[in-house]
């Protein structure tokens, strides 16, 4: 007998078509596994009142910057359930004021997801990930400075305080959040992110990733999407209009981040250092 073209059998699970999630749990086919995908998921096998935390608190409030792989962490504090393959469990007590609602179920407030992240990893990951959450929400440093005074024993409290006073929202990528600390934590002076250049007239002409307006000194960012043809001549017409009005503009790419002491030089040179 024909099988129906609308029913699965466990033998059709087991096959190339369908992903697997977790036990019990298959994606549909044809369908790229996301990690929202993982989150919508794995809301099916844990309670109701399972909150997101971390990069899956921070994925819920608009911030994709989790990778398609990257386990779902929730934070479960009164139920026995047991972490997972994709499925990584946290205890710990949250205030009604540390959890919203989102699309994809309860999740840690913008304060408390940046209180959470920027204790974790190295102290760059971690500023690029406050830096990323504060803007993406609007939530402000004094907020997630109002947690960490109710939990002062915390840890990686420490480092959470670095990441604070090096964090900015104004940062638009990880790699201009990077670029930023590294260069501030090398000696040189505060840039000013995201600066707009203006004609005397008052025509727009950019917007600068990092800059230090009075010496007209400026570090830009050149990522892939910079190598295409329209992209590349655009900013060619830009950085000329920039050199015209005085600027000096350091383009910064993959090979060059990997070379930080080169980076630093040229920047301090730059501004006269």
């Amino acid at each position: 007998m024909r099988e129906a073209a609308n029913v699965t059998t466990p033998g059709r699970l087991r096959g190339p078509a369908y992903q697997r999630l977790a036990r019990g749990m298959y994606w549909v086919p044809g369908e790229p596994i996301t990690h929202g995908r993982r989150i919508q998921g794995f809301r099916h096998l844990v309670p109701d009142d399972a909150v997101l935390g971390g990069l899956s608190a921070a994925w819920s409030l608009g911030l994709r910057w989790a990778r398609d792989d990257e386990p779902v962490e929730m934070i479960i504090p009164n139920h026995r359930i047991r972490a997972r393959p994709g499925l990584r469990v946290r205890r710990g007590a949250l205030t009604a004021g540390d959890v919203v609602e989102t699309r994809f179920g309860p999740a840690t407030s913008p304060a408390r997801t940046a209180f959470d992240l920027g204790r974790r990893g190295d102290l760059v990951d971690a500023v690029a990930l406050v830096d990323g959450v504060l803007r993406q929400t609007g939530t402000s440093v004094h907020a997630v400075h109002a947690i960490t005074g109710m939990h002062g024993g915390a840890r990686g409290i420490r480092q959470l305080r670095d990441v604070l006073d090096l964090s900015d929202p104004r940062a638009e990528s990880p790699r201009e959040s990077g670029v930023r600390v590294l260069l501030t934590l090398a000696g040189l002076p505060p840039a000013v992110p995201q600066y707009e250049v203006r004609e005397a007239d008052g025509t727009f002409v950019a917007r600068l990733d990092l800059a230090w307006p009075q010496l007209k000194v400026a570090v830009e960012y050149d990522g892939e999407h910079h190598r295409a043809r329209e992209q590349y001549s655009r900013d060619l017409d830009r950085h000329n209009r920039l050199r015209l009005l005085g600027w000096t503009v350091i383009q910064v790419d993959a090979e060059l981040l990997r070379r930080p002491e080169r980076l630093v030089a040229l920047v301090a040179a730059a501004l006269g250092m």
